[in-house]
């Protein structure tokens, strides 16, 4: 990152002193993937990625959670 900035380290301020969920933020995460200025098919994969890595996490959190 030029700024030293990790957005990782920002999304996890916004839970912690903004008082995001997880949830609400991986929907605006999704969100702005699903705006983005690319091609449709690489929108569309950016979005997956961002669904594939959600699902991964509730398995973590939740191991008895099926999708």
């Amino acid at each position: 990152s030029v700024s030293g900035i990790a957005l990782s380290g920002e999304y996890q301020l916004a839970v912690e002193r903004l008082g995001l969920s997880l949830d609400r933020l991986e929907g605006m995460i999704l969100a702005s993937a699903r705006a983005a200025f690319l091609p449709d098919e690489e929108r569309e994969a950016l979005a997956r990625q961002i669904r594939e890595k959600a699902q991964a996490r509730l398995l973590v959190e939740h191991p008895d959670t099926e999708k």
